[in-house]
């Protein structure tokens, strides 16, 4: 273990003044700053004298192995790596030029290995990169990925061969041609969104370029130096550069993680590189041309209603009973948000697990048109992105986002993940097999283990609203997701919305030519009071009840939650003011918790409240300690409660938590990600949202302390608690495999 002497040398041979780098981005007064800098930081002095630490020497190593068992880690990983000494060149025109290759390189391999794990789900490979790069006066190349169990060996010869088809043959003209796509795109990104920078993101780039030795250049200098640089970048240029970086230099090949390490590992490494070093490589077939298939406009369908909502949200009913809400912010130049939102029922499906897969397997799959590993060739070069799949309570989510020029392919892609979305077999598999891999690493994984019960106890057991089982995700099929959910895709209720820098006219012609073509649909309804009875679905209460979970692992820890049932979304003023009770209960237990059991713990309060079922929420308390404290952690937890309920929430622990919350709600009206999930995405459906936006400021000025205690009271009684308690004492031991 490390002793406070040692600790004490690291501190002061590193945090140094001369070491120090100072970044301050704002509406500052430079001089001003400047000599509040020098006044404040310039007398600091460090307490010992200055001696470089010595990094040793890199001896170069044809091949070092190491086999590393971490049983509580969640998956198992490969890399193949070289390093060698090389000084860190200062910054130049010429040294950008090749970073850009180095970077274009690894983003070839990269995305090789990302499709050979997709080509084959039973393969030793479920994900894959590539990488070059530098620390200090040191320059590595690296290629590896996550492997499945018991095929760490079989995944050393994947790795090896692709890198070295790499270094012999270099990547095609079509895998060059979407480097360069993406490489532009990037660049031309950047300055799109240049103005959207936060200080917070500014500071952290001036802050890496002084630390890395380079020029710090805008989004406009870079694109000038690096753009014009792209068509004169060759295939071999590529290959030499990886070639270059992981020629020479000490080689390591390391297999750490979940995959218990057998008692000849370094021999089973050495032997299976030597065997895949002596297989010869092949360059890679040529790719044909691809060109988009969703690319024609439909014919526009028609409006059959238009509204100006509050907020100027543009909302528009299409006769194919197709939604459609618009929205245009000045508040990040360069970004839109997109979502379209499919209407299910709550509650639904019944065979849990459906919706993991789904998630899981949704894109997985392309297009009819287009594979997987198509759209990443066909769509290089453009920003437009869907983001996956997301589920709400009642709702399949497709959320998307592009930069102002890019929305019509943004659109094109939301509309063809509607109407033809492929469910390809070998998407199933890679899907089932990372679930399933995933799923088999959580024996340890305390948190997680924690989360899982108490999500399955709290919803009674629901398999729509729990996560699945292994056993239930090994039944979970595609043909059982289609069943169940292709009838929403051809014809639930549809909602297209889009915020953020826009031109509201031909964002509407788009808009109608896409969503308004779309074969017709059930019209979607309008629920003007969701408090009233009947307007959602009906699910049994939260029961009451402690839960203990022993967890077995290496780390000894506990975790405890304990929340309360409140109510669901829709009180809008109750949900608020729950939100601001579990700031201050949070900041009780964290003071209860430091002073009574002496650790720096970080509880966490926050509430839950549904907006599909009727009465359903929670406010929840959870704080992660040392297994010995775990019962006096429980206990603290309720008493904290105990005493909001009978004392009430004073004014100074108001004035704690209330007034960050109410300063926040300035810079939330600032994200379009605000408008778009919040306000605009279910305007239609529940105008009240409108409403609610509108009073935001003064409903959050208007929360006091006797409103808090009387939640407080309403709802923090201990009968009523659902307790889950997990605790690993640390006591596992590693495991080792024949």
């Amino acid at each position: 273990a490390a002793s406070p002497e040692l600790i004490r040398a690291y501190y002061d041979a590193w945090y140094r003044p001369e070491r120090m780098i100072l970044a301050v981005v704002g509406a500052i007064d430079l001089d001003v700053m400047a000599q509040a800098v020098e006044s404040r930081l310039g007398p600091l002095r460090s307490r010992a004298t200055a001696v470089d630490p010595g990094m040793g020497t890199l001896a170069p190593a044809e091949l070092d192995v190491l086999w590393h068992h971490d049983q509580e880690s969640p998956s198992t990983a490969l890399t193949l790596v070289r390093v060698r000494a090389e000084p860190n060149p200062h910054d130049s025109p010429r040294w950008r030029r090749q970073r850009l290759i180095e970077s274009m390189a690894a983003q070839v391999l990269s995305r090789r290995l990302s499709e050979i794990a997709e080509g084959d789900p039973e393969g030793p490979l479920i994900s894959g990169d590539a990488d070059i790069g530098r620390w200090l006066d040191l320059v590595y190349a690296s290629v590896g990925g996550d492997v499945r169990p018991g095929r760490g060996e079989a995944a050393v010869a994947v790795v090896e061969l692709a890198l070295r088809r790499f270094v012999e043959h270099g990547p095609t003209e079509a895998e060059l041609a979407v480097a360069r796509a993406n490489a532009l795109s990037g660049l031309e990104r950047a300055v799109d969104q240049q103005d959207t920078r936060t200080n917070a993101a500014l500071a952290a780039e001036l802050y890496d370029s002084v630390h890395e030795d380079q020029v710090f250049l805008s989004p406009e200098q870079a694109r000038a130096l690096l753009a014009p640089l792209l068509s004169a970048i060759t295939a071999d240029d590529l290959r030499t550069a990886f070639a270059a970086a992981s020629g020479s230099g000490h080689r390591a090949l390391l297999i750490s993680g979940r995959e218990p390490r057998p008692a000849d590992a370094d021999a089973r490494l050495r032997a299976a590189f030597a065997l895949s070093g002596a297989t010869a490589v092949a360059a890679p077939d040529p790719v044909a041309d691809l060109i988009w298939a969703y690319g024609e406009r439909p014919v526009a369908g028609k409006v059959v209603a238009e509204r100006a909502a509050t907020f100027d949200i543009v909302q528009l009913e299409c006769a194919n009973c197709v939604r459609i809400n618009l929205l245009r912010t000045d508040y990040k130049p360069g970004e839109v948000l997109a979502q379209v939102r499919i209407e299910l029922p709550a509650g639904e499906p019944t065979q849990a697990g459906l919706r993991e897969l789904a998630q899981l397997g949704y894109l997985r799959g392309g297009l009819g048109l287009h594979s997987r590993q198509e759209l990443r060739t066909v769509l290089a070069g453009t920003t437009a992105r869907v983001a996956g799949v997301e589920w709400s309570e009642d709702a399949l989510i497709f959320p998307a986002s592009c930069v102002p020029k890019d929305l019509e392919r943004l659109l094109q892609q939301l509309r063809a993940w509607v109407i033809d979305p492929a469910w390809r077999p070998e998407a199933e598999a890679q899907a089932k097999s990372a679930w399933l891999d995933q799923l088999s690493s959580l024996a340890t994984d305390l948190e997680e283990q924690v989360e899982r019960r108490f999500t399955s106890v709290a919803v009674g057991d629901d398999p729509a609203r729990r996560p699945a089982t292994a056993e239930e995700a090994a039944a979970a099929r595609f043909a059982a997701v289609r069943a169940w959910l292709d009838p929403y895709l051809r014809d639930a209720p549809l909602t297209l919305t889009i915020v953020g820098d826009i031109d509201l006219a031909s964002t509407r012609e788009l808009a109608v030519a896409y969503a308004g073509s779309l074969p017709v649909r059930r019209k979607g309804r309008v629920v003007v009071d969701p408090t009233v009875a009947g307007a959602l679905a009906r699910a049994p209460a939260m029961p009451a009840g402690e839960h203990r979970l022993d967890i077995p692992g290496t780390v000894p820890r506990a975790v405890i939650s304990v929340a309360w049932p409140t109510d669901d979304y829709y009180d809008i003023a109750v949900t608020r003011r729950l939100g601001v009770l579990a700031q201050a209960m949070s900041e009780r237990l964290r003071e209860r918790l430091r002073e009574e059991l002496g650790q720096a713990y970080s509880p966490h309060v926050g509430r839950f409240a549904s907006e599909a079922f009727d009465g359903f929420g929670y406010l929840r308390a959870e704080a992660a300690v040392a297994p010995e404290h775990a019962d006096a952690a429980r206990a603290l937890i309720l008493a904290v409660a105990a005493r909001l309920r009978d004392e009430g929430v004073d004014a100074d622990l108001l004035d704690q938590v209330k007034p960050p919350l109410v300063k926040n709600l300035a810079a939330q009206r600032q994200q379009n990600g605000y408008w778009l999930n919040a306000v605009a995405a279910r305007s239609q459906e529940q105008p009240v949202r409108l409403e609610w936006s509108r009073g935001m400021e003064q409903d959050f000025a208007a929360i006091d302390a006797a409103g808090l205690s009387a939640l407080a009271r309403r709802y923090l009684a201990p009968e009523r608690a659902l307790i889950v308690i997990g605790v690993c004492t640390g006591a596992a031991a590693p495991v080792d495999r024949p």
